[in-house]
């Protein structure tokens, strides 16, 4: 299970060789999820303070509950991952990471983080929607209606994934081919 930081005062950095990844208050992070943009690791060398600082860790099992009964601390928790930590990830676990730095940033601007409890539908078979989704932690069910109402799992989506991309790439809204839920 991921442990989970939140920097509730002061400033870190995590280091990796030249690279720092700075947070300060209100911040979270994901230890095994931060990643070099040039060197394919899931893990930091260090953290280090930069004023006195006081960290909250909570284990994921925790931190699932806690985004489960309070509706504020999620929306919190998904406006907190910045720019930098989006761009992190796309250049270090998906098919972006051939892109150029200024395009990842511009990327980066654009999208918009999800933090999803297990059973969350993300999108709807049938529904009409352009959206793209990649998934940054956890992972996601395919779930397929059939005409004779049967629901059957047709794969299983992991960190780095994709999906959405057919109805992203189309000129208009199309109707969704499958529901997608959080695991």
């Amino acid at each position: 299970p991921s442990p989970y930081f939140v920097v509730l005062s002061g400033k870190i950095d995590l280091i990796k060789g030249d690279h720092a990844l700075s947070l300060s208050e209100n911040e979270i992070f994901i230890p095994q999820d931060l990643s070099d943009l040039s060197i394919k690791t899931t893990q930091f060398e260090k953290l280090e303070a930069k004023q006195k600082t006081l960290l909250l860790f909570l284990n994921e099992m925790h931190f699932n509950s806690l985004l489960k009964a309070n509706t504020y601390l999620k929306s919190a928790c998904t406006s907190q991952f910045s720019q930098h930590q989006i761009a992190y990830f796309l250049k270090s676990k998906t098919f972006f990471e051939y892109v150029g730095n200024e395009a990842l940033h511009v990327i980066s601007q654009q999208a918009n983080m999800l933090c999803l409890s297990p059973g969350e539908k993300i999108i709807h078979q049938g529904e009409l929607s352009k959206e793209m989704y990649l998934i940054y932690e956890g992972a996601v069910e395919v779930i397929q209606t059939m005409e004779d109402g049967e629901e059957r799992t047709l794969s299983t989506l992991k960190t780095g994934d994709l999906f959405g991309e057919l109805a992203a790439l189309g000129d208009s809204e199309t109707p969704r081919n499958a529901t997608i839920m959080a695991k």
